[in-house]
C-alpha cells in the first residue's frame, strides 16, 4: 500500500492517489484523494481491499521509503 502525490490538482480538487497491490495476482486498487488522511485511507481500505478480498493475513508497507 503506498500514497503517491501530491500531483496538479484535477477535477475534484483530488491531488494524491492511494495505491493497494495484491503481489501474489497483481491486482492492484487505486483511489484519488484530495487530501490525505487517516479516515480516506481507511476508507479506502475497507472498501477497496476488505469488502472485495476479505480480511488479510498479512499487510506490507514500506513504512513511507
Amino acid at each position: 500500500m503506498d500514497i503517491l502525490g501530491p500531483f496538479p490538482p484535477a477535477k475534484g480538487q483530488v491531488k494524491f492517489l492511494i495505491v493497494a497491490v495484491d503481489h501474489f495476482i497483481k491486482w492492484i486498487e487505486a483511489e484519488a484523494v484530495a487530501t490525505i488522511t487517516a479516515n480516506n485511507v481507511q476508507k479506502f481500505f475497507w472498501r477497496n481491499v476488505i469488502t472485495r478480498f476479505g480480511i488479510l493475513y498479512a499487510l506490507i508497507t514500506d513504512n513511507g521509503l
